[in-house]
């Protein structure tokens, strides 16, 4: 071991105007062997962590891949260059590349947790046999602000190892803060809309809804910082600034725990004698539908004495509150209830005008014609 150590000894002295060359060498062969085994190590973590019934220790490891990679040829490349111009005496380069190292140290931290968030939020949402999938609206939105913060702790790190003092850009910070404000009121508006769709929670990725305010019904496919984005009955998306969710109404039919039917039919005043029939046999029907719900109120009444009409009231509820399977049921019982005029020999009326013409027309003026005369 001593004879090794003499003849290297002797190599480099010999040789001493090649000393940065051996440095990078040696340093690039101790990376090489520190990249090959971290991939062993962690190929045999991630086996293992994936036999577990853990969500953060596969995301962990996931996260931590590559970040070590990329870490490891970051101190090797900056080693290399320190020493070089150290060698070379480039007393400030080699300095620079010091800070860089320490810098982006900082930042592949700073990735290591981006990654980790990202792979919790992808498990979370995940259905997994043996867990319950947390709701995705939520999942995603606390990983937004987990990564906003998470950026200006790193940029703050970052100024700080290059060093760049901080208390002259926290002082401008403070007033840009004030014009930025000033200038973007619409989008810090959309972003607190965004922030109260989140804590209220009147609709999540998925849910159906409708605004009887606006000319809005869909889909909700995705839930951004600004906009919001749903997909209409004719599959054309519908981006909508989230402030506009604090100002309409919203009718989210999907947490109904039923939905009326309610409408209105008119027969002929010549039908008159089989309207009792007509009624109790449009309730009988609503009675032994499969798709109404017997325990909330269901009725079919005479309600009004029209113009042309007797106008006749049909209600009740049923348990399919999604809008195309509530059309379906409600059309269903339309069918029914137009055989069922049918069978009782009805017809549905329509509005008419009846004239009734005198036997004498007068007309004011210079002309007069009598219809009894010839």
């Amino acid at each position: 071991m001593m004879n090794i150590h003499r003849w290297l000894t002797a190599l480099l002295g010999a040789y001493s105007e090649y000393t940065w060359l051996f440095h990078g060498f040696l340093t690039f062969l101790i990376a090489a062997f520190l990249y090959w085994l971290q991939r062993k190590v962690f190929k045999r973590l991630l086996v293992r962590c994936q036999q577990t019934s853990y969500v953060w220790d596969d995301a962990f490891v996931q996260a931590l891949f590559l970040p070590v990679s990329v870490l490891i040829w970051l101190f090797a490349i900056t080693l290399f260059g320190g020493y070089t111009l150290s060698d070379f005496h480039y007393d400030a380069w080699s300095l620079l590349m010091s800070r860089i190292r320490v810098g982006g140290a900082s930042l592949i931290f700073i990735w290591f947790i981006w990654r980790f968030i990202t792979q919790m939020e992808f498990r979370l949402v995940r259905p997994v046999a043996n867990r319950k999938p947390m709701d995705a609206n939520t999942v995603f939105v606390v990983g937004r602000f987990a990564r906003i913060g998470l950026f200006i702790v790193g940029v703050l790190l970052l100024m700080d190892d290059l060093g760049i003092p901080l208390t002259g850009l926290l002082a401008f910070g403070g007033g840009g803060a004030i014009v930025m404000g000033i200038a973007a009121q619409q989008l810090l508006a959309n972003w607190f809309g965004g922030v109260m769709i989140f804590l209220d929670k009147p609709f999540r990725l998925g849910d159906w809804i409708r605004s009887p305010d606006r000319n809005i019904e869909g889909k909700v496919t995705f839930i951004g910082w600004r906009t919001t984005q749903v997909m209409s009955l004719d599959n054309a998306p519908l981006y909508i600034p989230n402030a506009v969710f604090n100002q309409i109404v919203i009718v989210n039919p999907g947490r109904m725990t039923h939905r009326k039917i309610d409408f209105m039919i008119g027969v002929r005043y010549d039908d008159v004698a089989i309207v009792k029939d007509l009624v109790k046999a449009i309730e009988a029907m609503l009675k032994q539908h499969s798709k109404v719900d017997h325990s909330e109120s269901f009725s079919a009444h005479l309600m009004n004495f029209g113009a042309s009409s007797l106008d006749i009231n049909i209600a009740c509820f049923t348990r399919v509150t999604s809008s195309p399977q509530w059309r379906d049921v409600q059309q269903d019982i339309f069918f029914k209830v137009i055989d069922l005029v049918r069978e009782h020999k009805a017809e549905f009326a329509f509005p008419t005008v009846t004239t009734h013409i005198p036997d004498k027309i007068s007309i004011r003026g210079d002309f007069v014609h009598d219809n009894n005369k010839k």
